[in-house]
């Protein structure tokens, strides 16, 4: 393993685990790109801390997609019948056209 020492990181390889140090050989991760990275660069990220600003955004966010878009979060338990913004802005909507994402949060 290479040693990285005290270097300011400064891309995600600085960041994030490498095959070898990571050290599954079983895992796939690395294997579905040809450049053999575990990860993607280049995604759109927006942390926003909980609260009306996020609930906000996130209402925004997902009244705008696409039909084939994907959306991720993480650490996040939300109701059905829980607003966003005020009336009509309930999560039930979304959850229902993302069956699978409604199914495994219920779990």
């Amino acid at each position: 393993m290479e040693e990285r020492g005290n270097q300011e990181p400064s891309g995600a390889a600085d960041w994030l685990l490498s095959a070898e140090e990571r050290g599954n050989p079983d895992s796939d991760i690395d294997r579905r790109r040809d450049d053999g990275r575990g990860w993607t660069e280049g995604n759109q990220v927006e942390a926003l801390v909980d609260g009306a600003a996020y609930f906000a955004r996130l209402y925004e966010v997902l009244t705008s997609l696409d039909d084939d878009a994907f959306v991720h979060l993480c650490d996040w338990r939300g109701d059905g019948d829980e607003h966003l913004t005020g009336p009509g802005s309930e999560l039930g909507p979304f959850w229902r056209t993302w069956p699978a994402v409604a199914s495994a949060s219920e779990g």
